[in-house]
């Protein structure tokens, strides 16, 4: 199925976060984790994002740097999300 590596991607940020926010700990390893995640998304869709159909294209790099940077910020910031949750939930 399409997309579900993205789907997976995003809970695992989402809980990457909220543990991150219910330990407190400092943003950088929240960051680090939300790539991480991005790194994954990237990773289960790569045969859609890399296939023959998007190959072909003349602008194929464009379509890859801006997947990947939509990957990084997708990620950082539903690792935020879940660290503001985390957080809120454990440390009223």
């Amino acid at each position: 199925m399409k997309g579900i590596g993205v789907l997976i991607a995003l809970v695992t940020a989402i809980g990457w976060g909220a543990v991150c926010g219910g330990l407190r700990a400092p943003f950088f390893a929240v960051a680090a984790g939300g790539l991480g995640a991005a790194a994954l998304a990237f990773w289960l869709d790569r045969a859609v994002l890399v296939g023959p159909d998007t190959r072909s294209r003349n602008d194929f790099y464009l379509i890859l740097a801006s997947a990947i940077g939509f990957f990084a910020v997708v990620g950082v910031g539903t690792a935020s999300v879940g660290y503001i949750v985390g957080n809120g939930l454990l440390h009223p």
